[in-house]
């Protein structure tokens, strides 16, 4: 239930803005108010619902941070176990890699293997060097004169 002014004193006059009333009653009511103990205990039971819904909000609020900062943890471990598996598997694969390597390094014979190479680079240069002469017509000729 409010309270208004006109219930409690008699304005003193009207201007534009609406009614006036003496400082020195409104001081004198306000004093009255103050003083009995129903003013406090509505002011207190209201302070106190007040701060029992500050309360339910900062603890609703809480509750939402912790359980944003569980899902962080949790997601920051799911991340570090995901990223731990995926560089064993790269240094796994980069040490099989490294032992296939050496394998066939092994295996191939690197000095025989460069040997071919040069066998096969002077074939090659024969064959030119033939179709050279059967395109001029010189093979014939040198075929005809060996036999």
């Amino acid at each position: 239930m409010t309270l208004m002014l006109d219930d409690v004193i008699r304005p003193t006059g009207v201007d534009k803005t609406g009614p006036i009333y003496s400082t020195r009653e409104l001081h004198d009511v306000v004093v009255k108010m103050v003083n009995t103990k129903n003013f406090f205990k509505r002011k207190g039971k209201k302070m106190s619902t007040d701060y029992d819904k500050a309360t339910d909000i900062i603890n609703k609020a809480q509750s939402r941070f912790d359980t944003a900062l569980i899902k962080l943890k949790e997601t920051e471990a799911e991340i570090s176990k995901t990223t731990k598996k995926v560089s064993e598997n790269v240094r796994s694969s980069t040490e099989r890699l490294s032992q296939g390597l050496a394998r066939i390094e092994k295996q191939a014979n690197f000095e025989r293997l460069e040997t071919y190479v040069n066998l096969l680079e002077r074939a090659e240069q024969a064959i030119t060097s033939l179709a050279h002469l059967q395109e001029t017509g010189k093979l014939e000729k040198i075929a005809n004169a060996i036999s």
